[in-house]
C-alpha cells in the first residue's frame, strides 16, 4: 500500500528541571506503552513510566489538533489515584501528573487517557502513527482490534508479534540516550482475514465458485498493501492464485457431475412421458435433457435426444392431422344428419384424404361408406323431387281439363 503522510505524533516533551546536563545511561526515564487503536478513529493509551530522579510535577504536552479526552494517572504498586490535570497552553495540551512527596528516582505511576482521529482509514486498511521525544527507554505495545492483523510497520522493526484471545499484539523498543524524536507507523486490517476464512469455510463446504470468488477478492485486497510482515508477499498472492485455480477445476468437475446427474434424471422422465404417449411432455423433457449433455459435451447423448425429439415431433404432427380428420369427419356426420348431403360429402373427403396420409385403413374404409352413403342419399332426393314436380304437374293439367 502506498505510504500515507499522516502522522499522528504525541509529542512528550518532558520537564528535567534540575537536572544535570549529560544523561548516562542509568538515568533517563523509562516508559512502557500500551496503545489500542480502535476502528472508530480513536486510541486508548496507557503506559507505565519510571522516573529516573526527583519530580514533584511529571509534565507532558500534547498537540491540540487531536483531542485528549479521559485523562487520569495512579501510582503502579497501589493503585491509588495521582492527580491528573490537562492545561490549555494556546495550541498545545500540557498533562500534569501531581506526584508529590512520591516523585523520587525509580518511582512508577500508570497514566491512562483516549485520543480521538488518530486512526485512519483507506480501502479497509488502518493506519496511524505514534511518535514522541525525550530520552527516554521505552518500549510500545500495540494491541490492535479483535480479529484484525498485523499487516507492517514503518519507521521502526517489530520486536515482536504475538496473539492472544483473538487479539494481535505489535511490540517495539528503543532507548534514546539524547533528546531525540522517536516515530511508529502501523497498519492493520481485518478485511483479509475474513475474505480468507469465507473462502476456506466455502472451500470445506465444496461451494467452490463461491470459495474462488472470495480468494479473488482476497488477492485484490493483498496486493494493495505495500509489503507484509514476515512474509514474501510475492510468494502469498501465488498460493492465493493456486487456490483459485484449484477451486476453478473443481467447480467445473462438479458442474459437470451436476449437469450430468440432471440430464440424466430429465431423460428418464422424458422416457416415461414418451412411452405413456405424452408426446408433448416428452418432447419437452428431451429437449431439457439434450441441453445439460450438451453442457457436458457428451454428444452421443445429445444425438440420442435428438432423435426422440424428432419422434415425438412426428408423433404430434401425427396427432393434430388426426384430430383434424376427426373434426371434419364429425362436421360430415353433422351435415348428413341435416340432411345436406353435398356439405357431408365434402367433409368426409377432406377426412378421407388425412386418414389416407395416416395410413388408418378402419378410417378410410369408414369414410367411403359415408361418401357412398351420401351420394345414394343425393340420388334419392334428386329423384323424390322430380316425382313430386311431376305429380304437381299432372294434378294441375287434370284441374284445368275439368274447367274446361
Amino acid at each position: 500500500m502506498k505510504g500515507y503522510g499522516v502522522f499522528i505524533i504525541l509529542c512528550l516533551v518532558l520537564s528535567f528541571a534540575g537536572i544535570e546536563q549529560g544523561y548516562s545511561a542509568q538515568r533517563y526515564h523509562r516508559y512502557e506503552w500500551i496503545l489500542e487503536p480502535k476502528v472508530d478513529g480513536s486510541m486508548h493509551i496507557e503506559w507505565r513510566v519510571t522516573i529516573c530522579c526527583e519530580e514533584e510535577i511529571f509534565s507532558t504536552t500534547w498537540g491540540k489538533g487531536l483531542p485528549i479526552r479521559n485523562a487520569k494517572a495512579r501510582d503502579a504498586e497501589t493503585g491509588e489515584s495521582l492527580e491528573a490535570t490537562l492545561v490549555d497552553e494556546g495550541d498545545r495540551i500540557k498533562l500534569q501528573i501531581n506526584l508529590g512527596e512520591k516523585g523520587k528516582s525509580g518511582y512508577q505511576f500508570i497514566v491512562e487517557l483516549d485520543r480521538f482521529n488518530v486512526v485512519k482509514e483507506e480501502n479497509e486498511v488502518y493506519y496511524f502513527e505514534f511518535g514522541y521525544s525525550g530520552i527516554i527507554e521505552h518500549t510500545v505495545t500495540i494491541i490492535l482490534p479483535e480479529g484484525h492483523e498485523f499487516l507492517y510497520a514503518t519507521l521502526l522493526d517489530v520486536e515482536e508479534v504475538s496473539t492472544h484471545a483473538n487479539r494481535v499484539s505489535v511490540l517495539f523498543e528503543k532507548v534514546s540516550y539524547e533528546e531525540e524524536q522517536f516515530d511508529v507507523g502501523i497498519y492493520f486490517s481485518e478485511k483479509g482475514i475474513q475474505l480468507l476464512e469465507k473462502a476456506e469455510s466455502d472451500f470445506r463446504n465444496e461451494q467452490y465458485n463461491d470459495a474462488k470468488e472470495a480468494y479473488e477478492d482476497a488477492i485484490e485486497f493483498y496486493s494493495q498493501v505495500t509489503t507484509l510482515y514476515n512474509r514474501n508477499k510475492d510468494e502469498f498472492l501465488a498460493e492465493l492464485q493456486e487456490k483459485v485455480t484449484e477451486c476453478k477445476n473443481l467447480a467445473e468437475r462438479q458442474r459437470l457431475e451436476h449437469n450430468t446427474q440432471l440430464a440424466e434424471e430429465k431423460f428418464e422422465e422424458a422416457m416415461t412421458a414418451f412411452n405413456s404417449e405424452d408426446y408433448k411432455s416428452a418432447k419437452a423433457l428431451f429437449i431439457e435433457a439434450q441441453s445439460k449433455y450438451n453442457s457436458v459435451n457428451d454428444s452421443a447423448k445429445v444425438s440420442e435426444c435428438q432423435d426422440y425429439i424428432d419422434k415425438c415431433t412426428h408423433y404430434i404432427e401425427q396427432a393434430q392431422l388426426r384430430a383434424d380428420a376427426e373434426a371434419l369427419f364429425n362436421e360430415g356426420v353433422t351435415y348428413f344428419q341435416q340432411e345436406q348431403y353435398e356439405e357431408a360429402k365434402a367433409k368426409f373427403e377432406e377426412a378421407l384424404a388425412i386418414f389416407i396420409e395416416l395410413g388408418d385403413e378402419e378410417k378410410i374404409e369408414e369414410c367411403k361408406e359415408w361418401i357412398a352413403s351420401c351420394e345414394e342419399a343425393d340420388k334419392g332426393f334428386c329423384l323424390g323431387t322430380v316425382m313430386i314436380s311431376l305429380i304437381v304437374m299432372w294434378g294441375s293439367v287434370i284441374l284445368s281439363w275439368r274447367k274446361d
